[in-house]
């Protein structure tokens, strides 16, 4: 798989240059990143981590074909970082706009107002 080979390219070169190297995953919202923190440490297996971050029901693609990049991330010791926002703000906002949110959603999501761009 091309992700993979990327992936073990490049932790290949952050271990030959000493720096950390991290990998942001789409698929898992920011507040499932105790579970990864939990799965990187091996505190949790590859089902707990699939339970943890409400897979089945947060995203839309197959858990098995991420597991690979996972499994081969927590080998490598690549950290793993949660990017997405919840799905239900995801939900509302299309539909209701940030208005809808509250201040700290708002700020959690926008942290620099004045820089954002809307329509």
């Amino acid at each position: 798989r091309l992700e993979a080979s990327l992936l073990r390219a490049m932790a290949d070169a952050a271990d030959r240059d000493g720096v950390p190297l991290v990998l942001g995953l789409e698929m898992v919202e920011r507040a499932f990143q105790p579970a990864l923190d939990a799965y990187s440490a091996r505190s949790i297996s590859d089902a707990e981590l699939y339970t943890a971050t409400e897979w089945a029901t947060r995203w839309v693609w197959s858990f098995d074909e991420s597991l690979p990049i996972l499994q081969l991330a927590r080998d490598r010791g690549v950290g793993l970082v949660a990017l997405n926002t919840d799905t239900e703000v995801l939900r509302r906002v299309p539909v209701e706009g940030l208005e809808s949110l509250d201040s700290a959603q708002r700020a959690s999501l926008v942290p620099d107002p004045d820089g954002f761009v809307s329509a």
